[in-house]
C-alpha cells in the first residue's frame, strides 16, 4: 500500500498518514481469508442457524457484495472461494465439519450489519472487494485530516482524490514490464483484474471464477474499471470479465448506476504505448 499527496505540504499532519494506514490494517485484520481470527475466518467456521457478531465494516462490505450479486445476476459471488481452493489459487482449508457448500442466498445480515447468520454452512472470500474498500477508508481518513489531494494505491486498486488530474498507467497484460496509459483522471478510483503474475504451474486461464460453473474464465488481456468508489471498481472488474451476452442489460444498468466504466486491454495493437481500449459505461 502506498499513500502519496499531490504536493509537499508542511501542514499535513503525520497523524493523517498513521490513521490512514491504521484503517487499511483494520480492514486487513477484519477481512483476511488467511487469518482464522478475522471476521471472514470466523464466518468460515461458523455453524448454521446462529447469529455471529461482526464488525460494521465487514457488514458494509458483505451488504455491498449481496447487492452486487443480486444486481449482476449472480456474477459477483463471494461464496465461490471453494472453487479457488480447488484450482490451487488459494491453499486448501482444513476440514472442520460438514462441507461448506452454501451460497449467497444462505447468508443473512441483520438490519445494522453487525451480525450475520448462515442458513447452511458456507465460506466467503472478500479479496475481490475488500482491498478497494480499504482504499476508500484510507481516502476518507486523509480527507478528514485535511489532506487536500493525492492517491492511495493498493497495487492494482487505487483512488485519486482532490482537484489535480493525475496520469494513470496500466501494465500491458501480455508484457507486464510495459506501461500503457489510461489517460488523466481526478476524483476517480481505478481497479484492474488480469492474469499478470499467475503461477504457470496452475494452468489456469485466470483467477476469475465463473460462479455458475466453478471454472476460471479466459482473460486474453485485462479488465480495468473506473468508478467514484474503489470498492465498486474492485468488484466490478470481475463482473465485467464475466458478463454474458444474454444478461438483459443487468450489467449495463449496474455500471450506469455506479457511474463506472470498463476498459478492456488490449483491443488493438498490443504494442501500442497508449490506452487503446473498449469502454463500456
Amino acid at each position: 500500500m502506498e499513500i502519496t499527496v499531490s504536493a509537499p505540504e508542511p501542514d499535513y499532519p503525520a497523524a493523517a498518514f498513521d490513521a490512514a494506514f491504521a484503517a487499511i490494517a483494520r480492514v486487513h485484520g477484519l477481512m483476511s481469508w488467511h487469518d482464522a481470527g478475522s471476521d471472514v475466518g470466523r464466518i468460515n467456521r461458523a455453524a448454521s442457524g446462529h447469529w455471529l457478531s461482526i464488525d460494521p465494516w465487514t457488514g458494509e462490505v458483505l451488504r455491498t457484495a449481496q447487492m452486487l450479486f443480486a444486481r449482476s445476476g449472480g456474477l459477483f459471488d463471494v461464496t465461490c472461494e471453494r472453487h479457488l481452493r480447488r484450482a490451487g489459487v488459494l491453499p486448501d482449508a482444513p476440514s472442520d465439519g460438514p462441507e461448506r457448500s452454501g451460497g449467497m442466498a444462505d447468508l443473512t445480515l441483520d438490519a445494522k450489519g453487525g451480525r450475520v447468520r448462515l442458513r447452511r454452512p458456507l465460506s466467503v472470500n472478500l479479496d475481490g472487494i475488500a482491498k478497494g474498500y480499504a482504499v476508500d477508508r484510507a481516502v476518507a481518513v486523509l480527507e478528514d485530516h485535511g489532506v487536500a489531494g493525492g492517491c492511495v494505491n493498493a497495487g492494482g486498486d487505487l483512488r485519486l482524490f482532490g482537484v489535480a488530474e493525475q496520469e494513470i498507467g496500466l501494465r500491458n497484460p501480455r508484457r507486464p514490464a510495459q506501461i500503457l496509459s489510461l489517460g488523466r483522471c481526478r476524483n476517480r478510483a481505478v481497479a484492474t483484474t488480469g492474469g499478470y503474475f499467475l503461477d504457470p504451474g496452475l494452468a489456469l486461464a485466470s483467477a476469475v471464477i465463473d460462479p455458475s460453473s466453478g471454472r476460471a474464465v479466459a482473460l486474453p488481456g485485462s479488465v480495468t474499471v473506473t468508478a467514484p468508489r474503489c470498492m465498486h471498481a474492485d468488484a466490478l472488474t470481475k463482473i465485467a470479465a464475466l458478463q454474458r451476452p444474454d444478461d438483459d442489460g443487468l450489467v449495463e444498468s449496474l455500471f450506469h448506476e455506479l457511474q463506472a466504466t470498463a476498459h478492456l486491454f488490449p483491443t488493438v495493437g498490443v504494442e501500442a504505448d497508449h490506452g487503446d481500449s473498449a469502454s463500456r459505461q
